[in-house]
């Protein structure tokens, strides 16, 4: 039975009835207004979880850091140049937008951050390295490189193979 007992659902985005109580006009006065509460605790909710999420400590706007494990294939031959290294994959990955689409195991150049030293990094080394990307400014290089035991094995084929 609805407010007034004669068993009729009430529409609450129909007007009242002349005799219609008062509680009934004011409770529905009040549905649009926590509505609105709640779609913006809501929203709120989302974007402070995206932020959180933003990963890997990186600052807001800020590059995001991962550590990678790879073999070495050719040095710069000149300060400032690109080192390439066949590395493992890289599972927390993430895409500009912030969506963790991972990077597959791969062959690829890098720029090498002024501060990092290459000496003693022959071609054949095993090392693990940091890699900065920033989606924003757009770039990406290596922050920091050390090598590896030579025992160590390192997973360089792209999953399924």
């Amino acid at each position: 039975m609805n407010a007034r007992g004669d068993g009729r659902v009430e529409n609450p985005n129909e007007e009242p009835s002349a005799g219609a109580p008062a509680k009934a006009v004011a409770r529905r006065g009040r549905r649009p207004a926590r509505a609105a509460i709640i779609a913006a605790l809501s929203i709120a909710t989302l974007v402070t979880g995206i932020a959180a999420c933003r990963g890997s400590g990186a600052a807001p706007g800020g590059p995001r850091h991962y550590t990678l494990r790879g073999e070495v294939v050719t040095v710069p031959a000149v300060p400032g140049g690109e080192i390439v290294l066949r590395h493992e994959a890289i599972a927390d990955f993430r895409d500009e937008s912030g969506a963790v689409v991972g990077m597959a195991a791969m062959t690829m150049s890098f720029p090498v951050a002024e501060k990092v030293s290459l000496a003693g990094v022959p071609p054949g080394a095993k090392v693990e390295a940091v890699l900065a990307v920033d989606w924003a400014a757009p770039s990406y290089a290596i922050e920091s490189l050390k090598l590896l035991p030579v025992e160590t094995v390192l997973q360089l084929e792209p999953a399924g193979r």
